[in-house]
């Protein structure tokens, strides 16, 4: 029996991503192998998303801060062009310190990051993005609910009634 949301998740993730192996030509596969080399730190992935779907798969598929998408025909275009390739680098270069910025500012409002990158589309936009995790300590939620129950029960006008002895 399959599940629809696993199978519709890895569907949808796998039909327009490669790590850089199949959709390049020759030399576009050489400059994303040098572009791997230059930067070990970060993990460069090619994709050509098709909807939103598979663009949220790809993130939430995601783990950790070093992450970088790039559409095959920007790669094609810094094979190609030195000021475009000068132009995206510098985006690679940035990945490993917009983590770092992205953690930090996710951590100051009490979260955690699961996975952050950025993504530059078909067209050259750069965007930036993170997954995060929101864990309320069990204080805040105790609480936060005390205070819920109070309000309702001030705005109802109903109070405890307290059992005379």
């Amino acid at each position: 029996m399959a599940i629809s949301g696993v199978t519709d998740y890895t569907n949808t993730y796998a039909a327009g991503r490669t790590n850089g192996n199949s959709s390049l030509n020759g030399d576009s596969q050489a400059y994303l192998n040098s572009l791997k080399e230059k930067y070990p730190d970060v993990n460069i992935t090619v994709a050509d998303f098709k909807n939103g779907k598979q663009e949220d798969a790809y993130m939430f598929g995601s783990s950790g801060g070093n992450n970088i998408v790039i559409a095959s025909n920007i790669i094609e275009q810094m094979a190609s062009d030195p000021a475009a390739a000068a132009k995206y680098e510098k985006y690679i270069a940035e990945v490993p310190e917009s983590a770092k910025i992205m953690k930090d500012g996710i951590a100051a409002h009490g979260n955690e990051m699961v996975a952050c990158g950025t993504a530059i589309d078909k067209d050259g936009k750069v965007t930036y993005w993170s997954v995060s995790r929101h864990k309320p300590s069990k204080e805040d939620q105790s609480v936060s609910y005390k205070k819920q129950c109070r309000s309702s029960w001030r705005k109802s006008g109903q109070r405890r009634k307290r059992k005379k002895p």
